[in-house]
């Protein structure tokens, strides 16, 4: 498929443990997106020390709780602008609740990438919380690896990208999932149901393998864009 259409963002969405981050990648790969993961920035913003970090650290580790509109759309408009001028937008993280629709999709606009659709991947609770009882994180480049699955002993191993040290998220226990996934159902759920409403769901199963649901959203996504740009 030739790249001769306008940029665009996709938005991908789900609960915690469901994979958004590791389609998101596989998705960029596919159709030479930038990857905007704006939990991993307020995870960073959460490392630091000053006032601002420690609020956002205290409610996502502390509280989990949701983080102001406010400081996502600061978060939006400084990923934004650091994308590539060539490049569309898959959206990670964003937006968690329908009041921060509008403004991310005006943000989307202010770079002149307007939403193509959204992904909503699908799994069931009880994989969620097994999946993220088992994940350890890289505090220097943020990414998630299962224990005995993408490494061998997260307890030992460090990490396969940059070799340092793999932890534990704070909330990654069984009793953080549940809360973030009330907050999820409570506050995201009615996201994707708008979405849905307006025709730009995409809904994907995503217990299955990693390559299996990435195929299958690459082909979805190829029938929007040929639909959406082409003749």
């Amino acid at each position: 498929m030739k790249k001769n259409h306008p940029l665009f963002s996709i938005v991908i969405l789900g609960p915690p443990g469901s994979g958004k981050g590791t389609q998101a990648k596989c998705l960029s790969r596919f159709f030479d997106l930038e990857h905007v993961d704006v939990g991993m920035a307020l995870r960073r913003l959460a490392q630091g020390d000053s006032p601002l970090a420690h609020q956002v650290d205290t409610l996502i580790h502390t509280d989990k709780a949701l983080v102001p509109d406010e400081i996502v759309k600061n978060a939006l408009h400084n990923l934004f602008e650091g994308v590539a001028e060539e490049k569309s937008i898959v959206l990670d993280g964003a937006p968690r609740k329908e009041e921060q629709i509008h403004m991310v999709e005006e943000e989307m606009k202010k770079v002149e990438r307007p939403l193509l659709c959204v992904i909503s991947l699908t799994v069931k609770e009880e994989a969620l919380i097994d999946r993220i009882s088992h994940r350890y994180f890289c505090p220097r480049c943020m990414g998630f690896y299962i224990d005995g699955k993408d490494v061998e002993d997260a307890t030992k191993d460090s990490c396969p990208r940059c070799h340092y040290p793999l932890e534990k998220r704070k909330d990654d226990t069984a009793e953080g999932v549940r809360k973030r996934l009330s907050i999820f159902h409570e506050e995201t759920q009615p996201v994707i149901e708008a979405y849905r409403k307006e025709g730009q769901l995409i809904e994907v199963d995503g217990e299955r393998e990693i390559d299996v649901v990435c195929g299958d959203l690459h082909e979805a996504i190829v029938r929007i864009i040929e639909n959406t740009y082409e003749d």
